[in-house]
């Protein structure tokens, strides 16, 4: 449910506040990382400049989510692939300096949700 909630909700004052509450729920029940990550994908239409055809808080939120979903997502994220690339080349293309910052936010937190599974392993755990 909070996956469709997320995916047609757009509440700009608590984007922290709902990205928190993805990221909790992504790693507390890792299966459900993919619903969010999908739902998210499919409102982030990729155009030739970028997300020319969202406003920018919507295309904000989206990234954000996405963002809190694939940092925790694990798993999720091999089979993603190409729509997750498309959406960080998107975001990185996009002519508004705070949509790109969002796009290199978002490949951070693919990277850490790559990593941070193997690093675990490693300490002992």
């Amino acid at each position: 449910r909070l996956a469709d909630w997320v995916a047609l909700t757009l509440l700009p004052n608590a984007v922290k506040a709902v990205g928190m509450l993805v990221g909790a729920m992504v790693l507390a029940y890792p299966k459900a990382a993919p619903k969010v990550i999908d739902k998210a994908i499919k409102r982030l239409p990729v155009t030739s400049g970028g997300f020319s055809a969202l406003g920018e808080t919507e295309v904000l939120w989206h990234l954000h989510i996405l963002g809190a979903a694939c940092r925790f997502g694990g798993e999720g994220l091999p089979a993603r692939r190409a729509e997750l690339d498309a959406r960080i080349k998107a975001a990185l293309d996009d002519k508004r300096k705070v949509v790109r910052r969002a796009g290199a936010k978002l490949c951070r937190r693919i990277l850490a949700g790559l990593t941070a599974p193997y690093c675990s392993d490693l300490t002992g755990d």
